[in-house]
This record gives C-alpha cells, sequence and structure tokens, in this order.
C-alpha cells in the first residue's frame, strides 16, 4: 500500500491541491465542504447513539452545535436541519420540511418529531417509509435495553421494531422484556401469537417451553422443549432445561438422556451432570453416578451449590440402598457447610441406619462442638440400638 502511495505521490498531491483550490475559491462549494463534514460527524452520531427511547430524544438538548440551519431542496437530503430541529425540540418544523424522496435518516428523524408529540401510531407510520433500517435498529437496542436491565424501555423499542418488522426475534425480545416486567401471562400470548404466526424456531420454542416449565404447565413445556432440541440437536441450554422438566415428571430414563446431551454439549456445566447423576441414583445406576457425582463436583465451583448437591445425592444413594455412600456424601457435604444443622443430622440418621452407633457419638461429639453457641440449643443424640 505504501509502495502505491509513493509511486503516485504526484497524482495524489495535485487532486488534493485541486480540491482545495475549489473550496477555496468557491464560496458555494465551500459551505457544501462544511455541510458534509457535519453529515459525516452527524451520521455515525445518529446511526450508532441510542436514539430508540423517547427519554434520550425528546428533552430538549442545549447547547446546540454552532451550525447555522441550510434550506433543504429536493436534490438534497435535510437530516442535519431535522437532527438540530429536534434537540431544539421544534418538532413542527421537521415534520413540514425536507425533501420529496428522503433517505433512512430523514425519515429516522421525522418520525421522532411524530414520536415527541405522543403520536406514536403516527410515527410509525412514518418510519414505514424505512421499516428495514429503522425496525433493526430498534430491534438491537431493545437487546441492548433487555440486556442492561430496562425491560420498560426494552418492550416499547421491540414493539416499534415488530410494527416495522416483525420477525421472529422481534417476539422473542418483546416476550422476554414482558417476563423481566413480570408479566408472564403477556409473554405467554407473545410466545404462543408468534409460534401462529409462523415463528417457529428453535428459540421460540425453547423460550415458550421453558416459561411454561417454570408455571407448571408441564404437558406444553414438554411438547414444545421436545420441539426445540429436535430442531437444534445442539442447543445445550434447551437440553438442560427440558431435563428438569422430565426429572419433574419423573420420567427418569428420558431424564438421563438430557441431561447427558447437555452434559455433553457444555460439559464445564456442572448442573447438567448433577441432572445425569440424580436421574442415574433414580434408575439405581450407581456406578454411573458416582462419575456424574465426581462431574458435578468439578464443575461446580461453589462451596454451598456443591454441599446442596451432594445432600440431594446422598438422599438419593440411601433409597438406592447404598448408606455407606450416602454417609460419605453427607460427610462431604459438611466439609462444605459445616454449619448446617440439618446436615448433621441426617449424616446421624444415616449411620443408625446402618447400626454404626460408634460413628453416631462421634458425629454428634463433633456436631456439638461444631455447632456450640449460648443462641443454639443442639438436637439430642439420636437413639443407636447396640
Amino acid at each position: 500500500m505504501m509502495g502505491w502511495v509513493r509511486e503516485h505521490w504526484r497524482g495524489i498531491f495535485s487532486a488534493v491541491a485541486l480540491g482545495l483550490l475549489f473550496v477555496v475559491f468557491s464560496p458555494g462549494l465551500r459551505a457544501a465542504a462544511e455541510r458534509n463534514v457535519f453529515a459525516l460527524q452527524a451520521k455515525p452520531f445518529i446511526i450508532t447513539a441510542n436514539w430508540s427511547d423517547e427519554t434520550r430524544v425528546c428533552e430538549p438538548l442545549a447547547p446546540l452545535p454552532a451550525l447555522s440551519v441550510r434550506q433543504c431542496s429536493d436534490s438534497q437530503t435535510c437530516y442535519i436541519s431535522d437532527l438540530l430541529a429536534l434537540r431544539r425540540g421544534e418538532w413542527d418544523i421537521i415534520q413540514t420540511s425536507g425533501p420529496s424522496d428522503p433517505d433512512p435518516l430523514d425519515v429516522f428523524l421525522r418520525g421522532w418529531s411524530r414520536y415527541c408529540v405522543r403520536s406514536q401510531s403516527h410515527a410509525v407510520a412514518a418510519w414505514q417509509a424505512a421499516s428495514g433500517p429503522i425496525g433493526f435498529k430498534f430491534l438491537a437496542e431493545a437487546k441492548v435495553s433487555l440486556a442492561g436491565g430496562e425491560p420498560e424501555i426494552a418492550l416499547r423499542q421491540s414493539e416499534i421494531a415488530h410494527a416495522l418488522r416483525p420477525t421472529a426475534e422481534s417476539f422473542l425480545v418483546m416476550a422476554g422484556a414482558q417476563v423481566a416486567l413480570g408479566d408472564t401471562g403477556s409473554a405467554l400470548e407473545t410466545y404462543y401469537r408468534a409460534l401462529e404466526e409462523g415463528m417457529t424456531t428453535p428459540q421460540t420454542f425453547g423460550q415458550v417451553g421453558e416459561l411454561e416449565w417454570k408455571l407448571n404447565i408441564n404437558n406444553a413445556a414438554r411438547a414444545h422443549l421436545a420441539e426445540a432440541v429436535r430442531l437444534d440437536p445442539q442447543a445445550w441450554h434447551y437440553w438442560q432445561v427440558y431435563g428438569a422438566l422430565l426429572y419433574r415428571l419423573q420420567d427418569w430414563e428420558q431424564s438421563e438422556v438430557a441431561f447427558s446431551r447437555a452434559a455433553e454439549l457444555k460439559p464445564e456445566f456442572g448442573a447438567a451432570h448433577g441432572g445425569v447423576a440424580l436421574a442415574q441414583l433414580r434408575l439405581g445406576k450407581l456406578e454411573s453416578a458416582r462419575r456424574a457425582v465426581e462431574a458435578t463436583m468439578t464443575n461446580i465451583k461453589d462451596a454451598r451449590g456443591q454441599a446442596g448437591y451432594l445432600a440431594g445425592f446422598a438422599q438419593l444413594a440411601a433409597e438406592a440402598g447404598d448408606l455407606e455412600w450416602s454417609a460419605a456424601l453427607y460427610a462431604r457435604a459438611l466439609e462444605r457447610t459445616p454449619n448446617d444443622d440439618g446436615m448433621w443430622n441426617a449424616l446421624m440418621a444415616t449411620y443408625v441406619r446402618l447400626g454404626d452407633c460408634a460413628k453416631v457419638r462421634s458425629v454428634y461429639r463433633a456436631y456439638t462442638e461444631q455447632m456450640r453457641s449460648p443462641q443454639f440449643e443442639p438436637a439430642p443424640q439420636p437413639a443407636c440400638p447396640e
């Protein structure tokens, strides 16, 4: 590149010099250059700034840029004039001025002039002239607002995006904002409408199925989650939710399949391995469950989370008849949460079932020592027939 510049530097210099001469000696061209410089500065601002929320647009801005407003003609775009008028709050000027064939940025600003006088339907009607790029912009900023914890703004943005450019994604963002606002009934209606209108993507099926799972609408959740993983077998998150639903429905075999798939696709996700272990313990697959238990402990880093899983595994191991493993699991849980009164008592009860009274006494001494406090009265030592 630099070699080409060195080779052609005389031609480049001549072109630049000629351009500068035209600007210097022609007031009209100089004014055009000034407008173009401002345009180059303003266009990226309009395109990249968050201009999809009325609280950031409809409040007049001061001080304004020091630029005289030019007159618009049919051959010129008016977005510079419209930008300044919008930021001054002169919305009527924008609505009545401008070229007969505006570009998308003109359309964008004129639509805001209607929105700022509280006429959203008229704004959407104006934006229809450039529905593709403007709808895309509103949708992109709706996703940013939702991720940033502003669901009310995200809902308004996504509703406008959907009115301009309805897609499966606009449905999903609207429903996501409704869920974040706690309006799960409206979110379900939005998901169902998306499916009715043919937006049958894995994400649509997966998200509606996940919400139904959370709301205990089990049969519908099962059908929708099954379709989500059929359409996208690599969607580990939907496999995980599907596994949790099947576990709730006591379909241990299919739950194991779903959790195993999630663990295969996302091996660092400890809860997937935990689901595999729980399902295998329910099925009496103790040797396989041991491997899944260790994978769970490897991939869950939080001590309290580990203790919770270990306690669940211990209970199921006892139900499966392996009391010694159950006791060992409770002991490991106590290493992580040594002040858990219930865990101590579960461990002692397991040793009572094993008939190991020496262990009961030993654990009880450790329990009273660990839990000693003026505010705490230890439970009595459980009876253990010798």
